[in-house]
């Protein structure tokens, strides 16, 4: 057979398999009339197959839906028409309506015309309502179930400062939908500890809450979650992570000592799992649930790093003894921009005896405990304080924002190395509510804290207690403005000496009650370190609200004053637990006053300090700790109970 008969014959075997494919589709839409063409009778086998299995499936389910819609018919109980509701409402799509099959369908339901209109109807107002159809029904609520309170107690414990903290960062904004092109957003809080110490700390603070760790975590809020791999910790405690780099150098060099050596030889010198175990090692026990501030400040004759045990080789430091690498924080000089040197704190990679690394470590857990337990103590005196504000009381957490940069949408390429920064200032203050203003009463039975947002935004970038006086002043009027009568102030701030914690600062404490009419003033400090909270989370979501709006086309932000206008008009309103944000604008400071005011001795290790105006004038109180007690906090201080 030649190549041209092959070919021909090729066409004609595809013109005919073209053809009964044609053929059989047009049999399956019913288009071929019955004496048109012919099908091959392994194609007509399989479509008599495929359609009797078709109608059988099809008998099936009418049948089924049938009787179970007759079934429900007949009971006429609210269950019964609930479920014919769902049932008709599933099977009523839009082709029904537009098709007008209303009448086919019911007649092979067995229900009347109304009740397929019903479930049309039903099913249009489910789709186009803004609820889910999950929510759109409301069940009956389990036996078993956890009751609101104990939900809302659970939001708020993880929340609380020791569980998660906010990162700080202005892009770390956790966004959840809760409508149709309706969006809350919040900072992102970062766990401090994992999911199951945080559910055996609740379990351990709250033993008649019966509930299961699944469901505990179920009631997480979103905006909270652990910490990941990725993430990079920033604002970090040095004396902590010092602490903790060196204790795993140590602890390491331990465990290949207990390998190397015999049992009997090391078992006076465990492998501690944690600092929180070596710090207990070296102290007496507690008393009360708590140690002695003897015993944290290493007073006590009877604890003390002495009593820990070493290994001789570990204390070694001659040329023979084992070489370690470990890492620590020194001042190491940087080159910058201009040909200068600075002096930069940083965790540089040593190599040394052993014996180095050991004495490092005893020197740090001298201090440690006592800067543990000043960072504990100054933020539960915080909460306690907050919790149970007494009347005509005022709480302030004063923060300096990090400065905010100006940009635009469209910028030529010199504009990012000359952008305008903006200082601004965030208090978060907390007061009782006002009937005429906050829309709730706040009385000492039934008292309700509301907590507000106070910026102060300003073109002059000099961080220093004149600035601070400046907003003090501004958040005394708006008390001032809304008839809330502050007879005590009380204020937390970070220890940064040029803005809240010098000689210079506790002057302007010192004439408070002249400059605001306060009858008394304390101001508090938060240990080095440990200041970081909600008032650094509201500073960055106001600047990355901002950078979106320049982003989206909104507004354009070239000053300070674009800000506060911004700001003024559209973050007003916050989406969290926050009552409202107040913005004020402060165009220059005024630091004509310049008075100098006597020094005050070891003032770094003061952490708080209080001013009267039954005081003489000039002088202060100051205290080691915050306290804020039953006498404390009515001004009774040599009744302390601490």
């Amino acid at each position: 057979m030649s190549s041209k008969e092959r070919f021909e014959r090729y066409k004609q075997e595809k013109l005919q398999k073209r053809r009964e494919q044609r053929l059989e589709s047009y049999y399956r839409n019913g288009n071929l009339k019955e004496n048109g063409y012919a099908l091959s009778d392994e194609a007509k086998a399989k479509d008599n197959i495929e359609r009797k299995q078709e109608k059988e499936q099809m008998r099936r389910i009418k049948e089924t839906e049938k009787n179970g819609n007759i079934e429900r018919e007949n009971e006429r109980s609210d269950d019964s028409l609930k479920t014919m509701n769902v049932i008709i409402s599933s099977v009523s799509g839009e082709k029904i309506s537009d098709n007008k099959c209303r009448k086919k369908l019911a007649r092979k339901l067995g229900l009347p015309v109304r009740r397929v209109s019903r479930g049309h109807a039903i099913r249009t107002r489910i789709l186009k309502s803004e609820k889910s159809s999950w929510t759109y029904t409301n069940r009956k609520t389990r036996s078993d179930a956890i009751t609101p309170d104990t939900k809302k107690r659970i939001y708020e414990f993880w929340c609380k400062p020791g569980i998660s903290r906010p990162t700080g960062n202005k892009a770390d904004i956790k966004r959840i939908r809760i409508g149709p092109k309706t969006y809350s957003s919040h900072m992102t809080h970062i766990l401090e500890k994992t999911q199951t110490d945080v559910y055996l700390d609740f379990i351990g603070e709250n033993p008649s809450n019966k509930i299961a760790q699944r469901m505990f975590k179920r009631c997480k809020p979103y905006f909270v979650r652990p910490v990941r791999p990725k993430d990079r910790q920033t604002c970090c405690c040095k004396y902590h992570v010092e602490f903790k780099t060196v204790f795993k150098s140590c602890m390491e060099f331990r465990k290949k000592l207990l390998i190397e050596n015999e049992p009997n030889e090391c078992y006076s010198t465990p492998v501690y799992d944690s600092i929180s175990d070596v710090v207990t090692a070296t102290l007496c026990e507690k008393v009360d649930g708590s140690h002695n501030l003897q015993c944290l400040k290493r007073n006590c004759s009877d604890c003390g790093v002495k009593i820990l045990n070493f290994l001789p080789c570990e204390l070694d430091v001659s040329d023979t003894a084992e070489f370690v690498k470990w890492e620590k924080f020194e001042n190491v000089s940087v080159n910058v921009k201009g040909n200068k040197t600075i002096k930069k704190l940083m965790l540089v990679k040593k190599g040394s005896q052993v014996g180095e690394l050991f004495s490092y470590f005893r020197k740090l857990i001298e201090t440690f405990p006592v800067h543990q337990h000043r960072a504990t103590r100054q933020n539960e005196q915080f909460q306690n304080l907050v919790r149970n504000l007494p009347e005509k009381q005022c709480v302030c957490v004063h923060d300096f924002s990090e400065n905010y940069r100006c940009s635009e949408l469209t910028e030529i390429q010199s504009a990012y190395f000359q952008k305008t920064e903006v200082s601004v200032h965030v208090t978060i203050l907390h007061r009782h509510a006002l009937l005429e203003y906050d829309g709730v009463d706040s009385s000492e039975d039934f008292p309700e804290i509301i907590t507000e947002q106070f910026f102060v935004i300003s073109p002059d970038l000099v961080h220093d207690q004149y600035f601070v006086h400046q907003v003090r002043n501004y958040i005394a009027e708006y008390l001032q403005s809304i008839l809330y009568s502050v007879e005590t102030m009380h204020e937390f701030t970070d220890g940064c000496a040029a803005q809240y914690k010098s000689r210079h600062c506790f002057g302007d404490i010192s004439q408070t009650s002249d400059d605001f009419g306060y009858q008394h003033f304390t101001r508090n400090f938060f240990e080095t370190s440990h200041a970081k909270g909600p008032q650094d989370a509201a500073g960055g979501i106001i600047k990355r609200q901002a950078d979106c709006a320049i982003l989206r086309g909104q507004t354009q932000i070239r000053t300070a004053k674009d800000l506060y206008e911004y700001a003024n008009s559209f973050l007003i309103q916050p989406r969290s637990h926050c009552k409202r944000r107040i913005f004020r604008y402060a165009e220059t400071i005024h630091r004509d006053n310049r008075l100098s005011f006597k020094p005050v001795p070891s003032i770094r290790s003061l952490h708080q300090v209080r001013a009267s105006r039954d005081s003489a004038k000039g002088l202060i109180n100051i205290s080691e700790l915050s306290c804020f007690c039953v006498n404390c906090c009515h001004h009774m201080y040599d009744q302390c109970s601490n």
